[in-house]
């Protein structure tokens, strides 16, 4: 992540994002299953927005004989 936006963003809050570019999210070792994956530009704009509709969490599980037979896509788990 750029510098200018760590420290900014919060886990749990919600954000209009202005620039940002969307690309496939095809590195080998994944943060997230999701097919694209977000990256921040030097001119990109984070507008913190207070927003009680979005959920907080949200869970993707896994079966532990997928984990350990690695029948899935190479996904960070922990």
């Amino acid at each position: 992540m750029i510098p200018k936006y760590q420290g900014i963003l919060e886990e749990g809050a919600a954000y209009i994002i202005q620039n940002i570019l969307v690309t496939q999210n095809s590195v080998k070792y994944k943060t997230s299953s999701h097919r694209f994956k977000l990256n921040f530009m030097g001119n990109t704009i984070c507008s913190k927005i207070e927003d009680e509709v979005i959920p907080n969490f949200q869970f993707d599980f896994m079966s532990l004989s997928d984990i350990l037979s690695s029948t899935t896509k190479d996904v960070l788990i922990g």
